[in-house]
């Protein structure tokens, strides 16, 4: 009877069906910003953190900023939240990175995708908390 020798799954690499749903991900964000503006955006308002404090969470006027930043008013995207500038370029990079699977040699691509996860993803959340905060800060002086 021949033996059966185990199928060795590389874990650190997502799966093409991964990398096309995020591509697909990052092409629908993109042309969402692309249609929108924050004038033509709906007007509710969904965050509950700032209607139980009054304070705006970290993630407050991302998405405003994300469809200015798609029409290019950097000036503007910056007074809603810096950080949706971060995430436009993330989308551009989640589809420019989906389509360039299979392209880029796999040590490059193991090596930026741990980069990703260990250290630009935790810096961004980081900076994001700190960025509320002092958001929180500057609006408490102000009051």
């Amino acid at each position: 009877m021949p033996s059966a020798e185990p199928v060795s799954i590389d874990r650190d690499s997502p799966s093409p069906a991964a990398r096309v749903a995020a591509g697909c991900g990052s092409l629908t964000l993109l042309t969402l910003g692309w249609l929108y503006t924050p004038a033509t955006l709906p007007a509710w308002d969904l965050c509950i953190f700032k209607h139980c404090t009054g304070l705006p969470c970290p993630g407050c006027g991302i998405t405003r900023a994300f469809c200015t930043t798609a029409h290019a008013e950097l000036a503007a995207a910056w007074a809603y939240n810096p950080f949706g500038i971060l995430a436009y370029a993330a989308a551009w990079t989640g589809l420019l990175w989906s389509l360039a699977a299979g392209r880029i040699p796999a040590a490059w691509q193991q090596r930026a995708e741990r980069w990703l996860v260990r250290c630009a993803v935790p810096a961004a959340a980081a900076g994001l908390v700190l960025f509320d905060l002092w958001r929180i800060w500057q609006q408490r002086a102000t009051t």
